[in-house]
């Protein structure tokens, strides 16, 4: 019998435990263990991923519960939750120096019609002083902060056109 991605997933964590040392360790029948991989139970791969330490999320995309760009989606929104004014400015800089070099372009929402940022503009169509004026905005606004935000500053108001 071919090992499905769940008794894969199953095994790598529990380095290979039977069946019975399984369901010894989360105190229920091995039988049961069995039947609740074999049918993809989501509770079974979060219990097992407490027990040995490992990544649930994992699990439940190795039990086909959710997929790869389900989990992350979910991370992203948390980890932009989570961030502080001065990490997301340093994100943005930090993307800036890498690659994109337009910075006057207009900020767009993806969906049917491209809608610009709302700023105070007399074109309808483009943000007033455009991504860069965002960072020094950004920077601005992180000043609270310990560390960093004199850098922040400075950089995003080099990146703006003079």
């Amino acid at each position: 019998m071919e090992a499905t991605r769940a008794q894969a997933w199953v095994d790598a964590v529990s380095d290979g435990a039977s069946l019975r040392a399984l369901a010894s360790v989360l105190e229920i029948n091995h039988v049961t263990v069995r039947r609740r991989i074999e049918g993809k139970d989501a509770s079974l791969a979060v219990d097992i991923a407490r027990h040995y330490g490992a990544d649930p999320i994992e699990g439940l995309i190795a039990f086909g519960v959710i997929t790869g760009d389900e989990a992350k989606r979910g991370g992203v929104q948390f980890a932009l939750t989570e961030a502080s004014d001065l990490q997301l400015a340093e994100e943005m800089v930090r993307r800036i120096k890498a690659g994109v070099r337009v910075y006057n372009a207009p900020l767009v929402v993806p969906d049917d019609e491209p809608k610009t940022a709302p700023g105070p503009s007399s074109s309808p169509k483009h943000a007033s002083g455009g991504f860069a004026a965002g960072l020094v905005a950004a920077g601005k606004a992180a000043t609270s902060s310990k560390h960093g935000e004199e850098k922040v500053r400075t950089e995003a108001e080099d990146l703006m056109p003079k």
